[in-house]
Parts: structure tokens; sequence; C-alpha cells
């Protein structure tokens, strides 16, 4: 069961950076300077264990 339990952890976290990822992409100048500089190592850290498709679907505008 702990290997259950570890998957659904690593499942939260990698949806919490996903979240996170697309809220900072979408600040459209917003950002900080903090967010912006974290966010290739967030991204980089994010597609090591998952694909772009995981991604929710973004509005283009």
């Amino acid at each position: 069961m702990e290997g259950v339990k570890g998957m659904n952890k690593k499942e939260e976290v990698m949806s919490a950076l996903s979240e996170w990822i697309i809220r900072v992409t979408d600040k459209k100048g917003i950002a900080t300077p903090e967010e912006i500089a974290a966010l290739p190592k967030v991204a980089e850290l994010f597609l090591k264990h998952y694909s772009l498709s995981v991604f929710p679907s973004v509005k283009k505008e």
C-alpha cells in the first residue's frame, strides 16, 4: 500500500507544479523576479517526470 500512497503524493506534487507553471506564465508581466527565475528550474523538474500532455488545457487569447 505504501507504493500507492507514494504515487498519490507524487501525483499531487506534479499537479501542483503544473498549476504553478501555468499560473506564473499566465501573469503577463506581473510575475515576480523570483517566480521568473524559478520557472525554468521548475519546468525542467516537471518535464523529467511528465510529458507536456498532462498539462490542463489553457485558453488562448
